[in-house]
């Protein structure tokens, strides 16, 4: 089901594209306010479908979809609740980039992966879920969300490309399960608040994660960009049996580690 604000019908869903796919389309002339419900038998949404679509406010697509192309709800900034089918297996690249009136997603069990940008610009965004079943999250996925203050992590995760989270301006705390092996450089740049990371023991590689641009410093969890900033008002925490072997590891020389 679809939900828009217009004068009238969205003509565009009536195209040859959608048509047959279409269950009913009413209209409220008193309210502007129409109302679109899908077939069950829908199993896709294609690329660029509903992209610059200002008028739409709310979606609930059926079960039966199981794809949505890249960039099928960008730029819709009047979109503001959103419901994703139970059997989805991805979320695309730019799939709601830009829905800046979008407050909540719940990703939904079964997706693997979080597209490029999926959610970038999503300024009204604040806080998000990510299943077990997504073993990665792209670069930019979350990108200058400057609302979301909350991001949960599932068992099951293995890597946060770069620019997952840059510029999450209000993001203050991070727990990474145990799954995870990969963070990305600048995966969290940007993110101003962020005070406390949590990670498990079979993290292999780590870029550099913080970086405020705005005052000038630089930082990150390699040495030679932590050394010189005394003020460094962060720390990252891993497993007490851990704590030796990240200690050892030069790159880590000039990290704050604490145990949890």
């Amino acid at each position: 089901m679809i939900t828009y604000q217009a004068t009238e019908k969205l003509k565009e869903l009536e195209s040859e594209k959608f048509s047959c796919k279409i269950s009913s389309h009413k209209f409220d002339k008193d309210s502007g306010t129409g109302t679109i419900i899908f077939k069950e038998e829908l199993e896709a949404i294609h690329g660029d479908a509903f992209l610059n679509c200002k008028e739409l406010l709310a979606i609930t697509l059926p079960d039966s979809v199981k794809e949505i192309g890249d960039y099928a709800f960008a730029g819709c900034d009047s979109l503001g609740e959103v419901a994703l089918p139970l059997y989805l297996n991805s979320i695309g690249s730019y799939l709601f980039s830009n829905c800046i009136k979008l407050q909540s997603i719940t990703i939904p069990e079964g997706v693997t992966c979080v597209g490029m940008s999926a959610f970038s610009n999503c300024t009204s965004l604040s806080a998000v879920k990510i299943p077990g079943s997504v073993m990665q999250v792209s670069s930019f996925a979350f990108a200058q969300c400057s609302s979301l203050s909350s991001v949960t992590f599932a068992y099951g995760l293995r890597s946060i490309n770069s620019g997952a989270f840059k510029d999450c301006v209000k993001l203050s705390t991070i727990e990474l399960p145990n799954s995870v092996s990969t963070i990305a450089e600048d995966a969290f740049v940007g993110c101003m608040s962020l005070k406390n990371l949590t990670i498990g023991s079979t993290l292999n590689q780590i870029g550099d994660v913080i970086q405020d641009e705005d005052g000038g410093k630089h930082y990150g969890l390699h040495s030679s960009y932590c050394a010189g900033y005394p003020d460094w008002d962060f720390t990252v925490y891993v497993p007490k049996q851990a704590l030796q072997t990240y200690k050892a590891l030069k790159e880590w020389k000039e990290v704050p580690l604490s145990t949890f």
